[in-house]
């Protein structure tokens, strides 16, 4: 038996799976009562956009692009779907600050150590998961990461990983801006 169908079994109205993706998650809240459509028209266009976004440019290391994070339009996407529950966005933000500082970390401990599998893995992951707050630079260089290990070159990777902490403490804090606007 799957994820889903043991969720489900378990008695939840509803299963999305890893990475969730803006369309996916506003569709299965969209579920609950009561709900008004015509506040997520534009997920699906944001969804498509931050997928070409993530096509990462071939001068990724030359290009020092300054995209951090695209919190104009993603982050009010999020409150919107969370209902303007300014205590669940803090709480999002704050997972994202811990969970993104993690995998940077294990990123660095993967790439000193040659660890193929768990550099793509990791970056993998936060891919996605910056990926889906808006965070378009960063998600670029965990998919060259990505692609690189999973062909097994580690080439450049030291200065990817100089790249990733740079931008990464660019997100952290942009995010800690919006987390500080949701403090009372």
């Amino acid at each position: 038996m799957g994820d889903r169908q043991v969720c489900l079994a378990a008695g939840m109205d509803d299963y999305i799976s890893k990475p969730i993706q803006l369309q996916e998650l506003a569709q299965a809240l969209s579920k609950c009562p009561p709900q008004r459509n015509s506040e997520f028209t534009s997920i699906k266009q944001q969804e498509e956009v931050m997928h070409r976004e993530l096509q990462p440019s071939s001068n990724l290391l030359q290009s020092g692009q300054k995209q951090t994070l695209k919190s104009a339009k993603i982050l009010p996407s999020l409150q919107l779907i969370l209902r303007g529950d300014r205590v669940a966005f803090a709480e999002l933000i704050e997972c994202c600050l811990t969970e993104t500082a993690r995998l940077v970390q294990h990123i660095s401990t993967a790439i000193a150590t040659q660890d193929i599998q768990t550099i793509w893995q990791t970056a993998h992951k936060l891919k996605s998961s910056t990926a889906s707050i808006g965070a378009i630079a960063l998600a670029q260089l965990c998919k060259v990461l990505e692609v690189q290990a999973r062909s097994s070159n580690l080439q450049n990777n030291l200065e990817l990983l100089s790249l990733l902490y740079q931008e990464y403490e660019q997100v952290k804090t942009a995010l800690e801006k919006e987390l500080a606007k949701e403090a009372p």
